[in-house]
């Protein structure tokens, strides 16, 4: 528990510093916030840079607001944590976010601001963009026509 906590305390300063250091990397104006804030093995989904994971971050005119977490590991090794986001102005900072895991590393890596954590980005280090989904779509017929069989239609559900 005492490193869990430890993580939640250090993850604390490190999500402070993430916007501005990942902000940076993101727009281009400055590529060594990159190597400071992903991990050399960064892999979301398949992708090795998050900018192909989500397109939008791509976007010179990206915002990102203050991360959260999501999950702590029970060992403290890692977390699961949400970037808000938005793009152009006008459009709310929490309209869309993204996911991501970032681990704890033994020697504390400095961000471009001066800030010194002890967390980078990871991803969450599965090899293909897979996912499923699962429907349920209710099917209500209104007609009194007859189908090929000569009865009414019959309302039902449709899943898949």
């Amino acid at each position: 528990m005492a490193d869990v906590k430890r993580l939640h305390y250090a993850g604390i300063a490190y999500l402070g510093a993430l916007p501005s250091a990942l902000t940076s990397c993101l727009t281009g104006s400055n590529a060594s916030a990159c190597t400071a804030v992903f991990d050399a093995s960064y892999k979301d989904n398949g992708y090795t840079s998050i900018q192909q994971y989500d397109t939008d971050l791509s976007s010179s005119s990206v915002s990102l607001g203050t991360p959260s977490i999501v999950k702590i590991a029970a060992d403290g090794s890692n977390a699961v944590i949400r970037v808000p986001y938005s793009i152009g102005s006008g459009t709310a900072l929490s309209q869309y976010s993204f996911m991501t895991t970032v681990q704890a590393v033994s020697n504390p890596i400095t961000l471009p601001g001066g800030t010194q954590v002890s967390w980078d980005i990871v991803g969450n280090q599965l090899k293909y963009d897979a996912s499923v989904e699962t429907r349920i779509t209710r099917r209500m017929l209104y007609d009194n026509y007859p189908n090929g069989s000569n009865s009414s239609d019959v309302n039902f559900y449709d899943a898949g």
